[in-house]
């Protein structure tokens, strides 16, 4: 068996449904969310996730794997992303990585996402998202996203810099 320490605790058709299940269940570590869903989509639904119960790791799971859309289920709270047609062996990496780790990254994801600087930004509905290189980044500003990804919290991330709060949102802010 590829999967002996994990165990399905609730599958639900949709976000709506998986609210109302995750009331009568423990929570689980790892919730594998689609993107395209019916009712509540996967953006919506990870959000909630991530404001209701942080402590739930979250893995986008769609055939949708355009940078808009990876983006936005990072941006929505996804601790990583795979595609449908992902081996099983795969998906064991990724649970494996996102309990010890916090985060999955697969290396085709990746390069899509961090592609060479000096292409063109992704566009979307809130603006464009620019991808810097660590060179193109001030220290803090490394500082700041090194933190950020461990899932501290902007209270913690100035205590930490040993900076004020405000500092933080600029760095936020700027980036």
């Amino acid at each position: 068996d590829l999967f002996p320490t994990y165990k399905v605790t609730l599958s639900a058709a949709g976000g709506d449904d998986f609210i109302r299940q995750l009331k009568d269940t423990l929570l689980p570590d790892i919730v594998l969310i689609d993107i395209a869903m019916p009712g509540m989509d996967g953006y919506t639904l990870c959000a909630w996730v991530r404001a209701n119960h942080p402590s739930i790791r979250t893995l986008a799971l769609s055939t949708m794997d355009s940078e808009v859309s990876i983006i936005r289920m990072f941006n929505a709270g996804a601790r990583g992303y795979l595609h449908k047609d992902a081996e099983p062996a795969e998906l064991k990496l990724a649970f494996e990585e996102v309990m010890a780790y916090g985060y999955y990254f697969h290396e085709a994801m990746t390069r899509k996402l961090f592609r060479h600087p000096a292409a063109d930004p992704v566009e979307e509905a809130t603006g464009a998202v620019k991808l810097f290189t660590e060179d193109e980044l001030t220290d803090d500003e490394v500082t700041f996203l090194r933190l950020i990804c461990s899932d501290k919290s902007y209270d913690e991330i100035a205590g930490t810099m040993s900076i004020p709060l405000r500092r933080v949102e600029e760095l936020r802010d700027a980036l």
